[in-house]
């Protein structure tokens, strides 16, 4: 006898309920896209959350990223993480800043490697 194929509906999406280490992980999101680590400004306009994202895709796709993530740091804002946010962010941005600096203060790759050590090292209690 033939089966009849079961119908699986889409799973439905999971909402965004802030936690310091969700928020915390959207501050380090946001630091690796180069984003504004502030906040408020995430919050005010959401369309410089889009602009500043520089990845491949539709431009449609762009813009629902960015909305979802300006809606998920207001999420963090209002449920009280803003600061975890923005220190998580800005501990991430220290250290791409860091390793930045690495490659344009030395020249020899054993020296530039010494100093990602370092930097990785310094960093790694933070994260």
């Amino acid at each position: 006898m033939l089966e009849r194929a079961k119908f699986n509906p889409r799973p439905r999406r999971k909402i965004f309920r802030a936690t310091s280490k969700k928020c915390c992980k959207i501050g380090v999101r946001t630091a690796k896209k180069k984003l504004s680590c502030t906040v408020d400004l995430a919050v005010r306009n959401n369309n410089f959350v889009i602009t500043r994202l520089k990845t491949t895709g539709s431009n449609a796709e762009l813009k629902r990223y960015g909305q979802n993530l300006a809606k998920k740091i207001n999420s963090c804002r209002t449920a009280g993480f803003g600061k975890v946010f923005e220190k998580c962010c800005k501990y991430r941005e220290d250290f791409r800043k860091s390793l930045q600096m690495c490659k344009v203060t030395h020249r020899k790759r054993t020296d530039k490697r010494k100093c990602r050590r370092d930097v990785k090292r310094r960093h790694l209690s933070y994260l």
